[in-house]
């Protein structure tokens, strides 16, 4: 292996774990905000359901009661899927990885004309590093570092290959159960109202 590909290799193996970083602490922050806004969620429907059980059918009392306790045993489930993961704990790892890559990266990329046993030593050191942490990045923040590249030597001005942002995926693996998880009790509470007002006017 020469001295170009291992810099290379210990480049893009730093950049992708300091994507995942990023990546799974935002993940970690928005697991955390969801759990907490449809507890809050259920908190309300509980309210609701004691102040104003004059003001409904006893029907729509059952809906919600049983919308309830769903989306309490959805927390639990949600709860322990987070816990199981250890996103902050894999963010940390990556972190911590991605530095002593660096480190042993700059190390390299200071040695004036590397010997073959320069370059098998870095190269041992570099794999330790890998061996150590129990935690691989996905291949989404391989896609991330690698259009990161592209984009700052675009403005540099220097010759590229056309990278497809891989956006979509990154915001959808932060965003997107999340989101239909928050969105879910509301939606399900208020289809009985909505049916049953679009019912109405269909008569009228």
């Amino acid at each position: 292996m020469s001295a170009e590909k291992l810099l290379k290799d210990m480049h893009q193996t730093k950049g992708a774990r300091f994507a995942a970083h990023q990546r799974l602490t935002r993940l970690h922050d928005m697991s955390g905000y969801t759990i907490s806004i449809i507890s809050f969620f259920v908190i309300c429907i509980s309210v609701f359901l004691v102040m104003f059980q004059q003001e409904y059918s006893p029907l729509y009392g059952k809906y919600l009661t049983f919308i309830s306790v769903a989306i309490s045993v959805l927390i639990i489930i949600l709860s322990l899927q987070d816990g199981s993961k250890n996103n902050l704990l894999r963010a940390e790892m990556m972190h911590n990885c991605a530095r002593e890559v660096l480190a042993v990266y700059r190390e390299l990329s200071n040695v004036k004309d590397p010997t073959d046993k320069d370059i098998q030593e870095y190269s041992r050191r570099y794999q330790g590093i890998i061996d150590r942490y129990p935690y691989n990045h996905e291949p989404l923040d391989r896609e991330l570092y690698l259009y990161d590249q592209y984009l700052k030597n675009k403005r540099d001005g220097r010759p590229v290959e056309e990278v497809e942002s891989p956006r979509k995926e990154y915001l959808w693996s932060i965003y997107g159960m999340n989101l239909v998880y928050i969105f879910s009790p509301a939606v399900l509470s208020l289809v009985p109202v909505v049916i049953y007002y679009l019912s109405r006017m269909a008569i009228c």
